[in-house]
């Protein structure tokens, strides 16, 4: 009897998340969220690198300034994804420093 090849576990392969991530270049809007709602927030444009049902990375020339931030995706002109920030780590991106920025989707908000 033929059995399908077994493919590697998410654990085994050293990789934390458990769904898959589709590649997503595409730029989004970011902005921090502060503890105090009132407070102004100022948007930047970043560039998202993959995308899944429960989180989304992308790269930033800055690291957040907070754990949580609103992204809109161009995907979606009426939500934006709120977002916990799980890491940023610094990379280099054709020569120039740049954050790689992941981050589990924790809901959406109505714009």
């Amino acid at each position: 009897m033929l059995q399908e090849p077994r493919q590697p576990s998410a654990s085994s392969r050293g990789e934390r998340r458990a769904d898959r991530r589709l590649s997503y270049p595409q730029p989004s809007c970011l902005r921090t969220l502060s503890a105090d709602p009132a407070a102004p927030t100022q948007a930047t444009w970043v560039r998202c690198h993959d995308l899944g049902p429960r989180g989304i990375s992308f790269w930033a020339s800055e690291a957040p300034a907070g754990e949580h931030v609103l992204l809109q995706i161009e995907a979606s002109e009426t939500e934006q994804l709120v977002a916990e920030v799980r890491h940023a780590t610094p990379v280099t991106c054709s020569r120039e420093p740049m954050f790689l920025i992941g981050c589990q989707v924790i809901g959406t908000q109505a714009i």
